[in-house]
């Protein structure tokens, strides 16, 4: 059950969109940081979310939940992600989670930097071969630090002293801001190929 009406069309989603840019824009120049960090968050899982969408990884059904792409479902729940010198298996059923969606990303995108062989890679070479894969590895775990940060913050903020935040908080909100709006940069490139 939906407690806020979903967009339906691209003409709202830019409107919303352009909103929420004026929005952090004036909350950073305002020094309204917590507002600029939920906003930026906001940012972060829609346009994972639209990469996700654009590689052909997800699909929205009507009620508003993401799903994997039926095409390469069985693909996405047998991968392993690299990491810390071991493969982990990515739990794609909580894939309302931004980690996991971000962990989809990396894994996928390791895969096509190791030249790996599959249908999904074979298939989707065009759009993937646009984008510039080692920035994104570096930008996705740069914001996945960052979602740390807010975590902490967000799910502690009576319990942490942030008085002495402010200056960080506005410093790492910006950041990762420009970390998403260069994720945004990418999918343009993608946008438009058929695969």
């Amino acid at each position: 059950m939906e407690l806020i009406e979903s967009i339906s069309n691209n003409k709202e989603k830019q409107f919303v969109y352009q909103t929420q840019i004026k929005r952090y824009t004036k909350a950073i120049r305002e020094d309204f940081y917590y507002e600029a960090l939920i906003i930026t968050y906001g940012l972060l899982e829609d346009r994972i979310n639209s990469m996700l969408s654009y590689l052909n990884i997800i699909n929205k059904r009507r009620d508003g939940k993401v799903v994997l792409s039926r095409k390469y479902k069985n693909y996405i729940e047998t991968i392993y992600n690299y990491n810390k010198d071991k493969y982990i298996k990515l739990d794609v059923k909580k894939l309302g989670n931004v980690y996991v969606k971000m962990e989809i990303l990396k894994a996928l995108f390791t895969e096509y930097k190791n030249k790996a062989n599959n249908d999904y890679i074979n298939e989707n070479n065009k759009k993937l071969a646009k984008l510039n894969i080692d920035a994104l590895l570096i930008k996705l775990d740069l914001l996945d630090e960052w979602r740390l940060y807010r975590n902490e913050i967000i799910h502690n903020l009576m319990n942490k002293k942030t008085s002495f935040l402010e200056d960080e908080l506005r410093i790492k909100t910006e950041d990762a801001f420009v970390d998403i709006r260069f994720i945004d940069g990418e999918i343009k490139k993608i946008k438009r190929i058929k695969c």
